[in-house]
């Protein structure tokens, strides 16, 4: 066997290995979380059917009340002034006998405003306050504050409970009791985040604790598996948590240096820790190390109601916090796991968990892309392995539209409803985590163990507290229904899918087409970077390179990358809008670039304007946060900005609007400082481009590259034309749709589109009529509707024509963000809402037309034509000469004998005509393929006056015509010589 042999060998089985060990990996975990919810679902069932309850709590009502423990609830509150209410009265409103219960707050020292808000409200309720001095050891955090409160407390139940938490009536009792009874020795509740309307992440959250605390909580506890503990609802037996401090300490050391405990007996306290105050996740922590000692856990049906984080980063600092105490408490435990098998594989599970789904998915897309590259098929074992790993996602996805069913109380057709985002957006919820995830341990790397802080508004307040209370402690804009604006934006860019996709795999690949996979694509990465005979910049097609290694090149895999690019284009444009002006406007341009021809056609074509649209919305995205942002988000603007001039020249045009934006508008800081470093990070990205477009110039100045021959100078009606294609007017290369009535409808667009950025710029008022509305938003937009059609129209009448209308699609994102907004201002509500459908009717209809149109070149078509009736006799002459690349791509029959002709510009030069008489004169039988010329064009009446045509077909507007040449005794002496007009 030789090196290579031996390599390849090794590759194989490394790479089938590879997949053999995460699918196992995946495989066990799962089995792992679902067997114990298999368990308790089956348990369940039979309890029905049997009658004979297993419960694990016990019923308050059969145990009386002289006999109920003391028990006392630690409220833990930093910065919560707005929510710490909400926890406080609930909890004292719960049915425990007073005298038997206590409620304390802990709060820091520094939290000014919110121990002004506990001070007040001890002024009617009856509750204890503790301020953690500043002396107690430690940094300020909720283990720390709960160690403060618990040497102060004699309970013999302790509860714990988050500041923005409402709790149910029966909390303390059913687990107070529980304890009290001697099933468990800690238990915990049901968590449930009440503010699903909030937007899709919120609804995926409520999801995701159903999914949790209604059937994996419930099933772990049934099972006997280590119980990863909640940071609220949770109640312990006193004892226990002295008895865990003590042999955390045996195992791990004292976290007290001796300074340490001397400030505690100076401050009158004891040592004993329950609670980690080293672990950003105390409650996990103490699960974990609960049940690894053989301590019984609980599970009480009351319900908790929570908060969820309504912005992302307070979600990903949380987030974060969650997997680093998880990595933290690994780290911490790993010379020290618990005794026995079983527990030491819970605390490992437990631990990894959160891990595991990036690693595994990660490695499940590198094994196929390898896969891909290498050309290997897997093995059977592999195909099962992975099997099981895509079937328990699936598993996942229902288990968790379960959860939600089961939390969510939103009326059956809303839940059903909303179950469809819960599916659709499951998955990029997952990716969320992982990157939160990743955040973790890179901060975990770097050693940043500190708290951080999660904001809540106060979306859970209890009936007790005041109107007042909510108007003032809450942003107006969140009391739309954010939810309702995300199944709209599915819906679009579901709609933005579907217009992409009919005949996408089918439709032959045409020309432009042709050559980005034949061509461009197909060169070695350094052929590509050098731009041999292509104006266009090599960004696109490094992509697509890429893209068509792992996926293929049929017509609907390398297609599917544009698809992918303008449907992530629509979902940018709705958030730069928004942020621009409002959900509503981002709404509409997300419809209006959903179902715009122009974009649908881009959209679902092997070319680089998909991709050019995408970069162009997250550049100018970007482009908010250049003046006021991180250096992280400027540098971000940087490699965006950067990237839209790597895929397209007119890129340029694209960033002159933005700087001519920046640099007539003043930063609000008077500092421009930020904004110049972020524009000389886009220098200096750009510094590799220079050198290879200024090749290009110097090919194109000694007329050895690429010529711009083709492109027409400017003419009078040239903005029309582009004005009626950003309309819906479906007349694209090489669809050929237009026709009077397209063109009537997409005058009545354009003229609408007019009117609609009228709107935009001027704001209506009854009294004042038109004025002119805020600068910002509109400058921004204008700019970039202008700068990209003006800035090249200028060259084309300076120098030399460069206008192509579809090259100024960026200048359509700035078009439609005007229009949106204009359509949303129109004064009158019943006046909006018609002109909204006639727009978007108009621009359908027009869709419609475009994809009922057949003047595609279909060059598979031809191709296969050719082959199946040629021999290896025969020739074949192509008209223009291009096309010879075209349907050699699709042709597989004999080699032909090839004849290349210029354009059919309405006469034959003399060389034309001796070509064609050599075909004649030498073959009996040759194909001729014409593209986009009449019947009776010059080339093809002269071939049927001197060849007998036996077959003519259409493939859209490609024509193949099949001739045959008799044997005659004077075919030697030539052929028809017919002289022609202009002819010497």
């Amino acid at each position: 066997m030789d090196v290579s042999q031996l390599l390849s060998t090794f590759t194989f089985t490394s790479v089938q290995a590879a997949a053999i060990f995460f699918g196992v990996i995946w495989t066990t975990v799962n089995f792992y979380t679902y067997t114990p919810i298999l368990k308790y679902g089956t348990d369940r069932l039979v309890e029905r059917v049997t009658g004979r309850s297993h419960a694990t709590s016990v019923d308050p009502q059969s145990v009386p009340q002289s006999e109920w423990p003391t028990v006392e609830v630690f409220i833990s509150a930093y910065d919560e002034a707005a929510v710490i209410e909400q926890a406080i009265r609930s909890t004292l409103a719960t049915e425990y006998p007073s005298e038997k219960r206590t409620v304390t707050v802990l709060t820091e020292p520094g939290d000014d405003e919110t121990n002004a808000v506990v001070s007040s409200l001890r002024e009617e309720l009856e509750f204890v306050h503790r301020v953690v001095p500043e002396g107690y050891p430690g940094s300020p955090n909720k283990p720390r504050a709960l160690n403060y409160g618990f040497a102060f407390s004699d309970a013999e139940v302790i509860g714990v409970i988050d500041a923005e938490d409402v709790v149910g009536e029966t909390l303390l009792s059913q687990a107070a009791v529980t304890i009290s009874a001697g099933k468990p020795d800690f238990v915990h509740g049901v968590l449930d985040m009440v503010n699903e309307n909030d937007g899709w992440l919120n609804l995926l959250f409520r999801a995701e604790y159903g999914y949790w605390f209604r059937l994996v909580a419930p099933g772990f506890v049934a099972s006997g598996f280590d119980i990863p503990l909640p940071g609220t609802t949770c109640f312990f037996d006193r004892e226990v948590l002295t008895e865990v401090a003590a042999r955390r300490v045996e195992r791990l050391g004292e976290t007290w240096t001796e300074e340490a405990r001397t400030q505690a007996r100076e401050l009158g306290i004891g040592a004993v820790k329950p609670w980690d105050p080293t672990n950003v996740t105390e409650d996990f922590e103490i699960g974990l190390i609960l049940s690894s000692y053989g301590f019984d856990a609980g599970y009480v049906p009351a319900v908790t109601r929570e908060e969820s984080p309504l912005e992302l980063n307070d979600w990903i600092e949380q987030r974060t916090r969650w997997q680093k105490g998880k990595v933290f408490t690994f780290l911490r435990y790993r010379k020290s796991l618990p005794k026995g098998i079983n527990h030491k594989f819970h605390f490992l599970y437990q631990s990894l968990l959160p891990h595991l789904g990036p690693i595994n998915i990660s490695a499940v897309v590198i094994i196929f892309i390898l896969s891909r590259l290498l050309a290997y098929e897997p093995l059977p074992i592999v195909r099962i392995v992975l099997s099981l790993g895509l079937a328990f996602m699936v598993i996942a996805a229902g288990a968790t539209l379960v959860g939600y069913w089961l939390a969510s109380d939103a009326p059956r057709r809303t839940r059903l409803r909303r179950s469809v985002i819960v599916a659709v957006g499951l998955f990029p919820y997952w990716v969320l985590q992982w990157g939160a995830d990743l955040r973790a341990l890179h901060r975990t790397y770097l050693g940043r163990f500190h708290w951080e802080h999660t904001t809540h508004l106060g979306r859970n307040l209890t009936e007790s507290i005041t109107e007042s209370r909510r108007d003032t402690e809450f942003d107006p804009t969140y009391t739309l229904d954010g939810l309702h604006r995300e199944l709209l934006l599915a819906v679009v860019l579901v709609g933005a899918v579907l217009l992409r996709l009919p005949r996408l795999g089918t439709q032959s690949l045409w020309t432009d087409e042709i050559y980005s996979v034949a061509v461009r694509a197909s060169l070695s990465v350094p052929d590509l970077l050098v731009m041999p005979q292509d104006p266009h910049p090599p960004l696109y097609y490094l992509l697509l390179r890429g893209w068509m290694t792992v996926f293929g090149t049929s017509p609907g895999a390398v297609r599917a990358f544009s698809v992918l690019c303008s449907v992530a284009a629509v979902y940018v444009a709705y958030s730069l809008a928004t942020r621009l002006f409002d959900d509503r406007t981002g709404l509409v341009v997300a419809a209006l670039l959903a179902v715009s021809v122009f974009h649908i056609h881009v959209g679902r074509t092997a070319r680089m304007y998909a991709l050019f649209v995408f970069l162009t919305t997250v550049s100018w995205y970007s482009l908010l946060d250049v003046r006021t942002g991180s250096l992280l988000q400027r540098a971000g603007y940087a490699v965006a900005t950067a990237a839209v001039l790597y895929v397209h020249v007119f890129g340029v045009f694209v960033v002159a609007a933005q700087w001519a934006y920046l640099a007539v508008s003043a930063p609000p800081s008077g500092d421009r400082g930020p904004e110049r470093r972020a524009v000389a990070g886009v220098g200096v990205l750009s510094l590799p481009l220079v050198y290879l477009f200024g090749q290009v110039v110097y090919r194109m100045a000694t007329s050895t590259g690429p010529s711009l021959d083709w492109i027409p100078a400017p003419t009078a009606d040239l903005l029309s034309r582009i004005g009626l294609l950003y309309a819906g007017y479906p007349e694209i290369y090489p669809i050929l749709g237009g026709s009077v009535e397209t063109r009537m409808i997409a005058t009545v667009v354009a003229v609408l589109f007019l009117v609609a950025i009228a709107f935009s710029i001027f704001e209506y008022d009854g009294e004042n009529g038109f004025e002119l509305s805020p600068p910002r938003a509109n400058a921004q937009m204008l700019a970039l509707a202008v700068v990209p059609i003006g800035g090249p129209l200028l060259v084309s009448l300076l120098y030399e024509p460069v206008l192509v209308p579809r090259y100024t699609i960026p200048a359509t994102v700035g078009v439609f963000v005007l229009v949106a907004n204009g359509l949303t201002n129109v004064p009158v509500r019943s006046g909006r809402i018609a002109t909204v459908a006639v727009v978007l009717v108009g621009l359908l209809a027009m869709g419609g037309v475009y994809h009922s149109t057949d003047s595609f070149e279909d060059w598979q078509g031809a191709a296969n034509a050719i082959e199946t009736e040629a021999s290896d006799t025969d020739a074949i002459v192509y008209q223009p000469q291009w096309t010879d690349t075209d349907v050699e791509y699709y042709y597989d029959g004999p080699a032909l004998t090839s004849y290349r002709l210029p354009p059919d510009d309405g006469d034959l030069s003399a060389a034309d005509r001796g070509r064609l008489r050599e075909v004649v004169t030498t073959h009996e039988q040759f194909w001729y393929v014409q593209y986009g010329a009449p019947y009776d064009a010059p080339t093809s009446r002269w071939l049927r006056e001197n060849a007998a045509q036996e077959s003519v077909q259409e493939f859209g507007i490609v024509t193949v015509y099949r001739f045959t040449v008799p044997e005659e005794p004077d075919r030697t002496q030539g052929v028809s010589e017919t002289p022609r007009t202009g002819e010497s």
